[in-house]
């Protein structure tokens, strides 16, 4: 992060180095994990074991912004336990995964009130453990879920089923 060097006469240099504090993963558009700094600054993508646990963020623009993204799961620290990724998408708005493969898409504006409804709803509802691939809180008028595959197809099948039902009572 930065160097000084002092010439110290008449034979002697005096060099001090302050390097670079790990503070988070970052996944470039490449695939490339790097560790980075709170400016964002690459400072290598040779990881060892022991950063496991930093936030990792991944899409262009997003190592420069891993501060934020870490302050706004700092606001729901029962859903920051369970984040596994932050993506940000478009260099705009962030999409959280979590460690159970859900993606809670978040808006441009206000995405600290979003998370918040998110962790409401899981409180009140258990949303988080449906059957359930995505949230999409991008619209704040709306919440938008994704069935995964079987309750999706669970939910068709019910669906042709009320329709032959209804058929059969006409």
């Amino acid at each position: 992060a930065d160097v000084s060097l002092r010439k110290l006469y008449p034979h002697q240099l005096d060099v001090s180095i302050r390097e670079r504090q790990p503070y988070a993963l970052w996944q470039d558009d490449a695939g490339s994990v790097w560790l980075v700094d709170t400016d964002g600054h690459s400072i290598t993508d040779e990881i060892d074991p022991a950063f496991a646990s930093l936030p990792l963020v991944v899409g262009a623009g997003a190592a420069p912004r891993a501060s934020e993204f870490s302050t706004l799961l700092a606001t729901q620290p029962a859903m920051a336990a369970h984040a596994r990724a932050g993506v940000l998408v478009g260099g705009r708005r962030w999409t959280v995964v979590l460690d159970a493969g859900i993606e809670l898409m978040l808006p441009e504006t206000n995405p600290a009130a979003a998370l918040a409804t998110i962790a409401a709803l899981d409180q009140q509802q258990a949303l988080l453990s449906r059957a359930i691939t995505a949230v999409d809180l991008r619209d704040p008028t709306h919440v938008v879920l994704r069935l995964d595959a079987d309750a999706s197809a669970a939910r068709v099948a019910l669906l042709k089923a009320r329709a032959k039902a209804a058929k059969a009572k006409t």
